[in-house]
């Protein structure tokens, strides 16, 4: 899905990009000379019925990998099938022994984050 660091897009028929995703690695430093790498997936646009697919396919591919924060910083309306990606994505980490969690939410989309996981399954981080 993400190659060489390029963002994944999904346009419509005018060309207008509706979400980029991007991927960035940070190295996790460790006691001693021990590193993990963690995958900072970034989201742009909005995650809706279109687009959360997309998202998912890139979540779980990294998380194949590592563990994966999910910034959904410029994210400015969060549908539920956004929601169920992250959730689908939680549950994949959890099967493969991977940590998953999401930063930057604000607005609507933090209010709906509430609102569908009132529970913080899927671990909110700063």
């Amino acid at each position: 899905m993400l190659l060489d660091e390029a963002p994944a897009t999904l346009s419509d028929a005018d060309g207008y990009t509706r979400v980029a995703v991007s991927r960035r690695v940070d190295d996790v430093p460790h006691s001693g000379e021990a590193t993990d790498v963690l995958s900072v997936i970034t989201v742009d646009g909005d995650l809706d019925i279109d687009t959360a697919p997309l998202l998912l396919a890139v979540l779980v591919q990294e998380l194949r990998t590592g563990d994966v924060c999910c910034d959904l910083t410029h994210v400015p309306f969060l549908a539920a099938a956004g929601t169920h990606a992250l959730l689908a994505a939680h549950n994949y980490a959890i099967g493969q022994g991977r940590s998953f969690w999401y930063r930057g939410a604000h607005g609507i989309t933090a209010q709906v984050m509430a609102i569908a996981d009132p529970d913080e399954v899927v671990p909110r981080r700063p």
